[in-house]
């Protein structure tokens, strides 16, 4: 029989735990906090006169082996590459009034212009900040989008056989022949097919490139500067090809960080390798255990960048005050059943184990038929096993979702750090966080400042987001809790 915590034997929970319960998700990589530390030295509140200039995100010279993974940088790329799933306005209105040090904006449409593919949907945008070029690249969004999933094909197989390689070469020859009759001829699109890699995403980013190489020749007129890939799902594979382009092509350009969330493979071994030698220490490959979707995309003959460079997500981030009470229900649960095993195991047994019986065998005979409710059961069960997997659709679709999985967790983990940086005092730590949020995702701008015809867009965009992280209160007192719970007590 289960133990549980009851009025009757209470369950003693230390300030450890009690600390423990309230920090929040751990993480599992060395981090580097430049932007948290300079909000918490500098402070925030109604009665400071000047605010501190913007801090970066990504400091010129990063040692990314010795400094850790930038936190601030991937939270703030998290909710770009939210962003880039909605249209050109919302986006560039948003960059202009919501966040700061931020200009050069443009949009990137495979779509549009002279020099279009047909039937490729690939959009993105470019932002300048920091002295960086910062390029972000929409998922999957479009039917088009998920034909070029499916044409996982390798532009080049590899270290194999003759025999292997003469019947890749010819699956991909009739590849290019189905896609001349509707995109056109797309291989000089795509230049060198060697290393192999993944022909859909490949055609994908070819389409976007020029839109792209032109924007950083004559609107930033720069194109030395560094530059930052991400994205999210097929966003992030793109980001992939992209940063690989610019690090390696006629012209090598510095790319300064690459980061993705939930990103498929997009190469084989040879990809990997070559990738893995110029930009394997700038990229960090996001993904959440809860995420399915990097699984799905595993494919003969694949393998992914930056093996070393994978940040996991074992947990989830809190997304209510009613999962934060969940959470510490759940660890008072368990504390008080190793209490109640421990302290089983040092009673006696006294009482003498019942004879088991077995029980009679129901008489069937004579019975009636049910033949005749048989249908009804069945219908039951057919809504109730389709209920059951609209459920499970949801939750993999929640699970990939870069604002509410990805974005949120980041932001869990900088409130778990400013709150560390005030010692408990969760009035300044709180104040703390708008500040961090304004700098890395942007204010959240109500209804009356959004124009008119973007306000329902803007919803879908803020929504999600608009109370996340959970914030504690002050009147969030965990003893008090614990002892209204009946089931613990300070000591």
């Amino acid at each position: 029989m289960p133990h549980a915590p009851s009025t009757a034997a209470a369950v003693s929970i230390s300030p450890e735990v009690v600390q423990l319960l309230a920090a929040g998700p751990k993480s599992t990589v060395r981090l580097a906090y430049s932007l948290l530390g300079d909000v918490a030295r500098h402070g925030v509140g109604p009665a400071q006169s000047t605010e501190p200039s913007v801090p970066k995100l990504l400091a010129d010279g990063h040692d990314w082996r010795r400094q850790g993974i930038p936190l601030e940088l991937c939270e703030f790329l998290a909710y770009k590459s939210a962003l880039a799933y909605h249209s050109a306005d919302v986006i560039g209105h948003n960059l202009s009034t919501c966040c700061e040090g931020i200009d050069s904006f443009a949009y990137f449409d495979s779509t549009k212009g002279e020099d279009r593919v047909p039937h490729v949907d690939t959009q993105g945008y470019g932002f300048r900040r920091e002295g960086k070029a910062f390029i972000i690249l929409r998922g999957t969004s479009t039917w088009s989008d998920w034909k070029g999933n499916l044409r996982d094909l390798l532009t080049d197989p590899g270290q194999v056989s003759d025999n292997e390689r003469r019947a890749a070469e010819w699956a991909l020859k009739k590849a290019f022949d189905r896609l001349k009759r509707t995109h056109g001829d797309v291989r000089p699109l795509i230049g060198d097919l060697r290393p192999g890699r993944h022909l859909g995403f490949l055609i994908g980013w070819a389409a976007i490139r020029p839109q792209v190489e032109a924007w950083m020749q004559f609107v930033l007129r720069d194109e030395a500067m560094p530059v930052v890939f991400a994205g999210h799902s097929l966003g992030g594979a793109l980001a992939f090809l992209g940063a690989y382009e610019f690090a390696t092509g006629p012209r090598p350009r510095t790319v300064a960080a690459v980061v993705t969330f939930g990103a498929p493979m997009v190469g084989g071994r040879d990809f990997a390798d070559s990738y893995n030698a110029v930009l394997g220490e700038r990229t960090v490959r996001i993904e959440a255990r809860s995420d399915k979707v990097p699984e799905l995309a595993r494919r003969t003959g694949y393998q992914h960048v930056a093996q070393d460079r994978l940040w996991e997500f074992a947990e989830q981030p809190l997304v209510s005050r009613a999962q934060f009470q969940d959470v510490i229900r759940t660890a008072l649960n368990e504390v008080a059943k190793r209490q109640g095993d421990a302290a089983a195991q040092h009673q006696p047994s006294t009482t003498a184990a019942a004879p088991q019986h077995a029980a009679p065998a129901a008489d069937t005979q004579g019975q009636p038929g049910t033949n005749s409710g048989g249908w009804v059961l069945a219908l039951v069960l057919g809504l109730f096993a389709a209920v059951i997997g609209l459920f499970l659709v949801k939750r993999l679709i929640d699970a990939h979702s870069v604002q509410q999985r990805y974005a949120a967790y980041l932001s869990t983990l900088s409130y778990q750090r400013l709150r560390q940086l005030r010692a408990g005092d969760l009035v300044r730590a709180n104040e703390d966080l708008e500040q961090h949020l304004r700098i890395v995702r942007g204010r959240v701008p109500d209804d009356e400042e959004v124009p008119k015809d973007l306000v329902k867009l803007y919803r879908k965009l803020c929504g999600p987001i608009r109370e996340l992280p959970v914030r504690l209160e002050p009147t969030d007192d965990l003893k008090t809790f614990f002892q209204a719970s009946g089931g613990a007590r300070m000591v």
